[in-house]
């Protein structure tokens, strides 16, 4: 019965090969974004499953509805392709401990917007290592996230934000000004002291006629230029400043769940 809906009827044909396809793109995206195995299963079973739904509808309904199906599945198939090319591309560009955009993403904008005006924003979360060691890494991917939050919640659209290894950042502003940018920053270390976090940062302001990678390299030694005074500043501290920030650190931590 099977062999003969597939080679003599055309409907029969496409919703079989139409089915394939959305089975074989819904199996891929499953395994890009699901490594656990005890989902697995789902694969044999989905699988398992259109094969009986194709053979049920055509011998208890017949033509009319293995017609209507031939339709609608290639819309079906076509919708989860484009479904599954765009949560590749998403998984392929978002970092996934910070949820910003990765490091090629900063380059690439900057080759995009490269006839505008730019203001670059250089940071770097202050003592990332320390936490990762005293407190587990668990600890240091808050921390990234939290930093990454803070940022999102106060930047105008205009300006966009990627995470481009380890604890550093960059901000891409978009026709934004230095003085945009400087009140940015004022926003995010006003916020940041809702969080036991702190952050160094350096600006430098990108024209057309300039060499974008000579602009990126003054934007990060203002940015270490920032980070040598919080270390001095550290270093002169009370002693009790640190218990402080290691029970503020602890306390911060416990308290945040978003990562489990």
């Amino acid at each position: 019965m099977v062999r003969g809906w597939i080679i003599g009827n055309s409907s029969g044909l496409f919703f079989g090969i139409f089915s394939c396809i959305a089975l074989i793109v819904f199996i891929f995206t499953m395994r890009a974004f699901d490594h656990k195995v005890k989902f697995r299963f789902i694969y044999g079973a989905t699988a398992l499953l259109i094969a009986m739904f194709g053979t049920i509808i055509y011998s208890t309904s017949g033509y009319i509805v293995v017609t209507v199906l031939s339709y609608i599945l290639p819309f079906l198939a076509i919708g989860i392709l484009f479904l599954y090319m765009y949560m590749y591309a998403a998984r392929y560009n978002i970092d996934s401990v910070s949820r910003c955009y990765k490091r090629r993403c900063f380059y690439a904008d900057a080759e995009r917007h490269s006839k505008n005006k730019m203001a670059i924003i250089s940071m770097d979360l202050n003592d990332l290592k320390y936490i990762n060691d005293n407190f587990g890494h668990k600890a240091g991917d808050i921390a990234l996230l939290t930093f990454a939050e803070v940022c999102r919640s106060v930047k105008p659209s205009k300006f966009i934000l990627y995470r481009t290894g380890g604890d550093e950042f960059m901000m891409l502003g978009i026709k934004a000004t230095k003085d945009e940018a400087e009140t940015l920053i004022h926003d995010i270390r006003m916020k940041l002291q809702e969080t036991p976090y702190t952050c160094s940062f350096g600006i430098n302001m990108y024209n057309p006629s300039d060499d974008f990678d000579d602009v990126v390299v003054k934007a990060d030694q203002a940015m270490y230029e920032d980070k040598r005074m919080y270390k001095e500043m550290k270093i002169k501290s009370n002693p009790s400043k640190d218990e402080e920030y290691d029970e503020s650190l602890r306390m911060f931590t416990s308290n945040i769940s978003f990562l489990d």
